[in-house]
C-alpha cells in the first residue's frame, strides 16, 4: 500500500492509504490544538526525570501535554545525579517492583533511541578507604583505585547494575515528548483553580497565561511543598543535599567500575561514590548537610568545603585525578517522603491533581517506570504494576 502523510505538531506522521479515519481524527486533534493553544489533556509541572518520563510517556499514550519547567531541563537532581542503576537493590521492600520495571525499562529505552545517554552496564565494588595512611591494599581487578584501602567486596555484575548519564537522558525524553505533541514551556506555576467540586481546571503562570486542563501531575521534586499555597493537603516533601563534583583526567585507565566507599577521616565518617563515565569523566558524589531547600533549582549552590572534601577523598583513593581537570562542583536535593517511600497518585482532596515524588537517590533508576505508571494512571489504563503502597491516600 501507498503511505500518505499529514501534519502533526510539527511532526509527519505516515498512515496506510487506507486508514482514512486516523487521518480525519488526526486532523481534527491538530486543528482542535490551532484553535485552542492554551488547553491540554495533561499539564506536568517540572522538567525533572520524573516530570519529563510521564510527558514522554503521556504523549506516547496520545495525550496532550504540557511541561512547566521555571529553571530548565533537567535543572536540579536529574542534571547533577550520577545515574546508578540497580535491579535488585531494592528487594524486599516497597519498591522491589517498580525498580525492576524501571531498570529493564532504561535497557529497552536505550535500545530503542540508540543510546545517546551512554546507558552501559557495569561492575560495582564497595571498599573502606582510610585518610592519612600508607597502607595500600592492591586489588587486581580494579587496579586504579591505589589509594589507602581494604580489600574491595563485589556489590554488583553487569547482570544488575548499569549507569546512565541522567541529563542527556532526560533532555532526550523531553526532545522525543516535544516530537510527539508535547509542548514545553519555561515558566512558573502561580496558581492552580478548581471548581465548586475542588477538581483541577486551570494553571496560571507568571507571564498571566491561563492554561486548562482536567489533569495536573506534580512532579516537582522538593519543592512540591510550594503547592500548599494553592492546596493544603501536600505531604511534607523534605530535600537531602548532596555534593559532586565531575573529574576529567587526561589519560586514565579508570574503567567502569562503580565504587562505593566507607571513608575514614579522624574518626569522620563519609560515604562517597565513585562512578566513572564513558566519555573518561570521573563523578565523585557524596558529603551531604541539612542545608535548607531554596526556592528555586537556580538558587542551589554548594556548601563552603564539601566539593573540595570531595576532591581530596577522590584524589587520595585514585592517585591518576590529581592534578585533573574538575569539570563541576555542584549540589542538588534528593525529595524525601515521610515514610522514605515515593508518593505516586491522585490527591483524594482533589480530582484530577496527581502527585509524583520522594524518590530520594533512587530517582534516576526509577524515572522511567514512575513515568510509564503515571501515564497509565493518569489516562485511566490499569497501571503496569500494583501502585497502592505509594498512595498520597496513605498520609490522610
Amino acid at each position: 500500500m501507498e503511505k500518505s502523510s499529514i501534519q502533526q505538531g510539527g511532526n509527519v506522521v505516515f498512515s496506510q492509504q487506507n486508514s482514512t479515519q486516523m487521518e480525519l481524527t488526526i486532523a481534527s486533534d491538530v486543528k482542535q490544538h490551532q484553535q485552542h493553544p492554551n488547553s491540554f489533556d495533561v499539564i506536568v509541572v517540572g522538567a525533572g526525570v520524573i516530570g519529563v518520563s510521564s510527558a514522554y510517556f503521556l504523549a506516547a499514550l496520545g495525550a496532550r501535554v504540557a511541561v512547566i519547567e521555571r529553571t530548565g531541563v533537567a535543572s536540579a537532581a536529574s542534571g547533577k545525579a550520577g545515574g546508578f542503576l540497580a535491579l535488585d537493590w531494592c528487594d524486599g521492600g516497597p519498591l522491589e517492583e517498580l525498580a525492576r520495571m524501571s531498570f529493564n525499562l532504561h535497557d529497552t529505552l536505550a535500545k530503542e533511541f540508540n543510546n545517546p545517554w551512554e546507558y552501559r552496564r557495569l561492575r560495582t565494588i564497595s571498599v573502606n578507604g582510610f585518610a592519612g595512611s600508607t597502607q595500600v591494599t592492591k586489588n587486581a581487578r580494579t587496579p586504579w583505585l591505589d589509594g589507602a584501602s581494604s580489600r574491595e567486596r563485589l556489590m554488583g555484575t553487569t547482570q544488575n547494575t548499569a549507569q546512565v548519564t541522567p541529563g542527556k537522558l532526560v533532555q532526550t525524553l523531553m526532545d522525543s515528548a516535544i516530537d510527539k505533541g508535547a509542548v514545553f514551556i519555561m515558566d512558573e506555576v502561580t496558581g492552580l483553580e478548581f471548581d465548586k467540586g475542588a477538581h483541577i481546571t486551570n494553571v496560571i503562570l507568571s507571564s498571566k497565561r491561563c492554561l486548562c486542563a482536567s489533569k495536573v501531575l506534580l512532579a516537582m521534586g522538593p519543592w512540591v511543598h510550594q503547592a500548599r499555597q494553592w492546596m493544603h493537603l501536600i505531604p511534607d516533601v523534605k530535600g537531602e543535599k548532596a555534593h559532586s563534583i565531575v573529574i576529567k583526567p587526561e589519560h586514565s585507565t579508570v574503567d567502569g567500575t562503580a565504587v562505593f566507599i566507607d571513608y575514614a577521616d579522624k574518626g569522620k565518617m563519609e560515604n562517597p561514590e565513585i562512578y566513572p563515565r564513558p566519555d573518561g569523566s570521573v563523578y565523585i558524589c557524596g558529603c551531604g548537610d541539612r542545608t535548607p531547600v531554596p526556592a528555586t533549582a537556580a538558587d542551589v549552590k554548594p556548601s563552603e568545603g564539601k566539593c573540595e572534601k570531595l576532591h581530596e577523598i577522590a584524589c587520595n583513593m585514585v592517585s591518576q585525578l590529581q592534578g585533573a581537570d574538575v569539570l563541576k562542583q555542584q549540589a542538588c536535593y534528593l525529595p524525601t517522603s515521610p515514610d522514605g517511600i515515593p508518593i505516586l497518585g491522585e490527591l483524594p482532596s482533589h480530582p484530577g491533581v496527581f502527585l509524583a515524588t520522594g524518590h530520594s537517590c533512587w530517582g534516576i533508576l526509577n524515572g522511567p517506570g514512575t513515568g510509564k505508571v503515571m501515564a497509565e494512571l493518569i489516562l485511566g489504563h490499569k497501571p503496569s504494576i500494583n501502585l497502592e503502597v505509594f498512595s498520597p491516600a496513605r498520609f490522610y
